[in-house]
Order: structure tokens, then C-alpha cells, then sequence
């Protein structure tokens, strides 16, 4: 089983972090590869050619849909920003899988970013659907995501890929809202599986003292 994240090369630790929680909570890790979505290699290798997006908060905010090709158009995949930490085994997530769906997701009912400004000082955009495709179970083999061919991701616009556009209502499937449990948006009642900073995580200066960042740090520490 293939795991997809997001890479900022300005945020390397992000990265690092969510990957280690991803292996230390699993029971089979050999089971598992995970893999760094690095725009610049997807470029050298002829899979992306979008022009430079000034108003993208990360690198990763289209390549993201390039699991499918990336995974040769077979089995599942997971998809997730490099602002996560899993809490849960991740098998658990696989095991969520429903052959009926394209892709699955955690439904977040609309709300307004407490921040108007984002990571690298970008605009906090609000749009239908946000942070929905931050986690993605893939169904590669299905034919929405066969539709998903390099040139589809380089020419659809942003909106259309990140509100699901490219496939039918029905084949977009619901995971369990504790799979991307958003910090500072989603109830805390909540005993989440995945943790998603999506304002600013422990690593960023200001957000030392978020929720779950001692666990953070205890992940962090362990890849040093």
C-alpha cells in the first residue's frame, strides 16, 4: 500500500514528522511505502508542467491528484498533507476502502479560516469543499480516477480538481470526520485518528503550544 504526502521543501520537518507517525503507529509498516510529492522531480519527469501558482499556499495543492498516474492506475492509495500526524494504525484508514468510490474523504461542513493568512504569508482562501481533498483514499483502478491522466491535472482548473469535478457525486465517499480532524475547527469530543495542522503546527513559530504538540514533539524527536 502506497502512501502520498505533500512536500514543502520549507517545511522538511512537517514532513518527516508525519511520516514517523505514520510508521510508529502501524502494526505492519512492512506492509507500507511512503512518498514525498517533490514538485521539482515531478517536473524532471515530464508529469507536471503547470505554470508557477503565486496565490498556492504549498507546492503539493495540484500535484496531490497525480496519485493516481504516480500509483499506475491500480490499486489504493492514500493521499495527506505533510501537516498531519496520525495517532491511529493507518491500516485502519485502508480498511475504509469502498470499491463503489473514486476517492474518499472527510466531508468538513463549510466554515471562515480564523487566519486570513496562511503558511509563507499566502491568502487563506475560502472555497466549497476546503480541506476535503487534504486526505484522499484513492481508488486508482476506478475509471474517475483513470481520468486523471497528467494532462487532465495540468489543465483542470484548481477549483474543479479540489471540488471534485472530475468525477460524479456518487463516487465521492465519506470517511469518519476523525481521519483529518481539523485543530482549532473540529470538536474536541472527538478522539481523532489524524491530526491536521492546517493554520500552523508545532514546528512554526507561534503555534509552539497548539493542541497535540507535545506528541508532535515526541515524533519529531524520534527521526533526530
Amino acid at each position: 500500500m502506497n502512501i502520498y504526502i505533500g512536500y514543502d521543501p520549507d517545511q522538511e520537518i512537517a514532513y518527516k514528522t508525519c511520516v514517523a507517525s505514520i510508521f510508529r503507529n502501524t502494526k505492519s509498516p512492512q506492509y507500507y511505502s511512503s512518498f514525498p510529492l517533490i514538485q521539482e522531480k515531478l517536473r524532471e519527469s515530464g508529469l507536471y508542467w503547470r505554470e508557477i501558482d503565486e496565490k498556492a499556499s504549498t507546492p503539493f495543492s495540484l500535484t496531490r491528484f497525480l496519485v493516481p498516474a504516480l500509483n499506475g492506475y491500480k490499486g489504493w492509495a492514500i493521499y495527506c498533507d505533510s501537516d498531519f500526524m496520525f495517532l491511529d494504525d493507518i491500516t485502519n484508514l485502508f480498511a475504509l476502502k469502498d470499491d463503489t468510490k473514486a476517492v474518499q474523504c472527510v466531508f468538513h461542513p463549510p466554515y471562515k479560516p480564523k487566519n486570513k493568512i496562511k503558511m509563507h504569508g499566502v491568502e487563506n482562501h475560502i472555497y466549497p469543499k476546503k480541506n476535503w481533498s487534504s486526505l484522499m483514499l484513492f481508488n486508482c483502478e476506478h475509471d474517475a480516477c483513470k481520468q486523471l491522466t497528467p494532462e487532465v491535472v495540468n489543465s483542470l482548473s484548481p477549483a474543479a480538481l479540489h471540488q471534485f469535478d472530475w468525477c460524479y457525486e456518487n463516487e465521492l465517499g465519506q470517511l469518519p470526520a476523525k481521519w483529518n480532524h481539523l485543530i482549532g475547527y473540529c470538536s474536541d469530543r472527538i478522539h481523532p485518528s489524524a491530526i491536521h495542522y492546517t493554520d500552523g503546527g508545532p514546528w512554526m513559530k507561534g503555534y509552539e503550544d497548539v493542541p497535540y504538540a507535545t506528541i508532535w514533539r515526541e515524533y519529531s524527536d524520534s527521526i533526530k
